[in-house]
């Protein structure tokens, strides 16, 4: 009996990431076929680049809010499985990168395997990080901290080095050895063109999924076409879901386009999200004298090294 439970279990959790990696896989591959069948220039790129992006974050929001509603209250208690299946997706992760690296080839269909199994990653790991949170409140600091590092490594960490490989990796043409950075990028399929473009980094979409499922866990709603995901998880049953933060990432997005320079996309994401909880949420508001505490230290620590990192280094 107890066997069958499990199983009933596991299937419970199996059957929606099998789903989110089917969709993802068979409409990336439906639009880059239809695609080929086009004309070599397109009237219009702009626009449907545009329409392309605006359809795959919504997508994303969708298997998103699919893994929240079915395969997380299944999993949320489940450490040991969430830890083999994320073992498991670094593994694929890994060996479609030595693939590459190795054989030289760049198929299309490699990269939309790894992208859907990027967004799987971030589902899996967005989720599990909201577990030590016990009051709404506790976010504020969280988010002040996790923006000023980003910036920090984009201005002089990790983050710069990868943009300068990455843009020197795609201006000769995907030349060369594949850097690893380029599977750590999330890809959309743009009709009309050869190959998926990347369009932000896979941390961006953990940081989503895990405000995503903040908004869940404290019954706040983040959804701004539906119901919220507190509701959907208790019908069992999904609404149009497109968070707030998906509004965040689309204007970072946009904002480096057309300035033209590397921008984070995470501090944008952060400020929509804390701008639209706390307007509309009080009990987000309520910040401790720790809390606050936190938010300065941290701050004047990371502000200090990045001056530090820019004038004496």
């Amino acid at each position: 009996m107890n066997k069958l439970i499990n199983f009933h279990i596991m299937a419970k959790i199996l059957i929606p990431l099998t789903a989110m990696y089917g969709i993802w896989i068979i409409i990336s591959l439906v639009i880059s076929g239809a695609g080929l069948l086009l004309p070599g220039s397109l009237a219009y790129e702009n626009i449907i680049s545009l329409i392309s992006l605006v359809f795959f974050l919504c997508l994303s929001s969708l298997l998103t809010s699919i893994f929240i509603i079915y395969a997380e209250p299944e999993l949320k208690q489940r450490h040991n499985f969430r830890k083999i299946l994320l073992g498991l997706n670094i593994c694929l992760n890994i060996a479609l990168f030595l693939f590459v690296r190795k054989t030289g080839h760049t198929f299309s269909f490699i990269y939309i395997i790894n992208t859907a199994n990027l967004l799987i990653f971030a589902v899996l790991l967005g989720t599990w990080i909201v577990t030590p949170l016990k009051r709404p409140a506790e976010l504020i600091p969280l988010c002040v901290i996790m923006s000023i590092a980003d910036l920090f490594s984009v201005v002089s960490g990790p983050s710069a080095e990868i943009a300068g490989t990455i843009k020197k990796y795609y201006e000769t043409g995907m030349q060369g050895p594949a850097p690893y950075s380029d599977f750590i990028l999330i890809k959309f399929v743009i009709l009309g063109i050869e190959k998926p473009v990347p369009v932000f980094g896979l941390s961006d979409w953990v940081i989503i999924t895990f405000l995503a499922a903040f908004s869940a866990r404290f019954a706040i709603d983040d959804n701004i076409t539906g119901k919220s995901l507190d509701i959907m998880i208790k019908e069992k049953k999904i609404d149009f879901y497109m968070p707030v933060t998906v509004l965040g990432l689309m204007s970072a997005i946009f904002m480096a386009h057309y300035l033209g320079v590397f921008l984070p996309a995470l501090p944008v994401i952060v400020l929509f999200f804390l701008v639209y909880i706390m307007v509309r949420y009080p009990k987000t508001r309520q910040l401790t004298k720790a809390d606050i505490k936190l938010v300065i230290i941290s701050s004047g620590i990371m502000g200090g090294l990045m001056m530090i990192r820019y004038y004496f280094i």
